[in-house]
């Protein structure tokens, strides 16, 4: 019987048998093979983007210590002021005006402490504590800095002023 076929429809024959058997296995083997790889290659920059995200996070987390040793130590909110007190009383021409109650802000991370201080003396000796606060005083960091004069009538003469703010930072835990 199959030597009745003619060669060419023979041929013809194995060329469809053939191409069914490609299809067939494409559909049945090269193309999960070809998915799996894809996959593979997926997951590998997944893997990749973790490797750096934790890379990331160690960065992070230095950068976040060293900026919490930036914005100060963290010493209880009443001991601040007696310790700027102590600080500012080294300064012999320099004179504590007036000491403001600590104001305390919360907020999910973060409790924020300020304290407010107004000093009186000449512009050199206040130019100077400022000085020697920015470089000494690790305790709390000067956020805001205001120069003012007043009128003393009974001196007849102006008096210079300056109003420091001061902030500490505690982080909530």
């Amino acid at each position: 019987m199959f030597n009745e076929i003619p060669y060419k429809k023979k041929v013809i024959g194995l060329l469809l048998i053939f191409i069914l058997l490609a299809i067939v296995s494409y559909k049945k083997s090269f193309i999960v093979t070809y998915q799996t790889n894809k996959s593979i290659t997926k997951i590998n920059e997944k893997l990749v983007l973790i490797n750096s995200s934790n890379e990331n996070i160690k960065y992070l987390s230095e950068k976040m210590n060293a900026l919490d040793n930036l914005i100060g130590k963290q010493v209880e909110p009443e001991l601040v002021q007696h310790f700027l007190i102590d600080f500012i009383s080294q300064f012999k021409k320099i004179q504590i005006v007036h000491l403001e109650e600590t104001h305390t802000f919360s907020d999910d991370s973060f409790n924020i402490y300020t304290n407010q201080i107004v000093l009186q003396g000449g512009y050199n000796d206040l130019i100077k504590t400022i000085y020697q606060i920015e470089k000494q005083f690790k305790t709390s960091r000067i956020i805001g800095v205001n120069f003012y004069t007043k009128q003393d009538y009974n001196l007849k003469k102006q008096q210079l002023f300056v109003k420091l703010i001061f902030q500490n930072y505690e982080k909530n835990v």
